[in-house]
């Protein structure tokens, strides 16, 4: 008597998939686990499988590009209100070494800041970073966090330069050697500032003298007419 097959149809409901599957309706999946669910695939699924391994992997990849990037970034440490000076700064420092420095402004850390575990993250990139530069104004005195910053990358032996803008006496005692007391408002200083930069850094595609510093000494004196 010849056997009867019975055609059940697959339903596609992701709480029926085997555990193993499940992997693949989170975004979050590691490469490696995907790529071993693809070894296993039938041939007819390699293709589809082979998708979401190609985009799990970019994602991880970008997210530890994004962590090499702050591992040596130059952290420009500053009061809220003065975020001119910051990223005018920081956009002489880029044409100085190259567009993809990676610098970053405290304006565009301050999400690290927020939270329960704002300090430690703080010092967590702190410890991770190549460089700090503290700017002091008039508006940052009250502002413990440019000082705080200076003072635990010094304790961790970084480079540590201080940037004094207009309306800040030169008589303030900075707690720097001189070489790394730096006048934001005189053109030599900055290209100090830059070549000291340059020489950490290990790149020097532009000499420092030829950078318009104009947009730096101009926020700083912008700062002190206001």
């Amino acid at each position: 008597m010849p056997s009867s097959v019975q055609v059940v149809p697959v339903r596609w409901k992701t709480k029926a998939l085997p555990a193993s599957l499940l992997e693949f309706t989170r975004p979050t999946a590691h490469p490696a686990v995907l790529r071993t669910i693809l070894q296993q695939a039938p041939v007819k699924a390699r293709q589809l499988l082979a998708e979401r391994v190609t985009s799990a992997r970019d994602r991880v990849r970008t997210k530890v590009r994004a962590q090499e990037l702050l591992d040596r970034a130059i952290v420009i440490s500053h009061d809220a209100g003065d975020s001119d000076v910051a990223d005018a700064l920081k956009l002489a420092i880029m044409e100085a070494v190259g567009s993809d420095a990676p610098v970053y402004t405290s304006s565009e850390l301050e999400g690290i800041r927020t939270g329960r575990d704002g300090y430690e993250r703080v010092l967590g990139l702190l410890k991770k970073s190549r460089m700090t530069l503290a700017i002091v104004t008039p508006r940052s005195s009250d502002n413990p966090w440019p000082w705080w910053a200076a003072g635990v990358a010094a304790g961790l032996g970084k480079p540590v330069f201080v940037l004094r803008a207009s309306g800040v006496s030169a008589d303030t005692g900075l707690p720097v050697p001189p070489a790394h007391a730096i006048d934001l408002a005189q053109h030599d200083d900055l290209v100090r500032l830059l070549h000291a930069i340059q020489g950490e850094m290990r790149r020097r595609p532009k000499d420092p003298a030829e950078i318009d510093l104009e947009d730096v000494l101009r926020s700083c004196a912008m700062q002190h007419s206001r």
